[in-house]
């Protein structure tokens, strides 16, 4: 009977020292699980924010650099706008100065011619007119005056005197039109006008400029006097 006992009594003390290791163990368990469970939370919830975080970035870069374009395309705009204006302003004022530098001119042949038609012959009016013109400059001395024949004949070439007595009606643009011969035409069939073409600045040869011109059609001598304006 001792013996059962000494028995009984050493299984119950195994069994209690065992149920301590156990208990241990599954705390471990427990907490290793809430551990592992707490960095995977952590870590899906800081990966969301990064996520969220990184489309914001993005949204705002977005809307940064689409408000900028926006900025940026006004401006052009703006600029645009200004430019064209100040196109239109500078044509009008170029067509302003040359209609009035043609009248200019159209008036003081028109004066020499009526003063003196009845006192001398018509080579010496014209050789006035012409004397009293050639000098004449504008802008710089880039402005000067150019007359004409109806027959293509260029009476005056201020600039360049060796074109004088030559016939220019074979004379093209950078485009290909006959100027002085579409001069002609248009002071024969209506007087007066503006004629726009294309033409070369000295120095620049083969590079076509716009350029506008006023004729005006002198009766008297079947004259075209006429005064341009080169732009760029």
């Amino acid at each position: 009977m001792a013996l059962l006992r000494l028995f009984i009594g050493n299984g119950r003390s195994t069994i209690v020292n065992k149920q301590p290791t156990f208990l241990r163990k599954f705390y471990l368990y427990v907490v290793g699980a809430m551990l592992v469970l707490t960095f995977l939370l952590v870590g899906t919830s800081m990966l969301l924010r990064y996520r969220h975080a990184r489309r914001d970035m993005e949204r705002l870069r977005h809307d940064y650099l689409s408000s900028q374009k926006s900025l940026i395309k006004s401006e052009v705009d703006q600029a645009l706008e200004v430019m064209d204006q100040l196109w239109l302003e500078s044509d009008r004022q170029v067509r302003t100065e040359v209609h009035s530098r043609v009248d200019e001119a159209w008036a003081l042949a028109d004066h020499l011619y009526r003063r003196y038609r009845s006192r001398k012959p018509d080579a010496e009016i014209k050789q006035l007119i012409i004397d009293a013109l050639r000098p004449i400059r504008y802008r710089q001395g880039q402005g000067y005056y150019f007359i004409t024949r109806g027959d293509g004949v260029e009476v005056l070439f201020a600039d360049r005197p060796e074109m004088e007595g030559r016939n220019l009606l074979s004379v093209q643009d950078t485009e290909g039109r006959f100027v002085v011969r579409d001069m002609i035409a248009l002071a024969h069939d209506q007087g007066h006008g503006f004629y726009h073409y294309t033409w070369s600045r000295p120095g620049s040869k083969g590079m076509g400029f716009d350029k506008i011109s006023f004729v005006r059609h002198f009766a008297p001598f079947d004259w075209v006097i006429w005064y341009g304006h080169l732009f760029g």
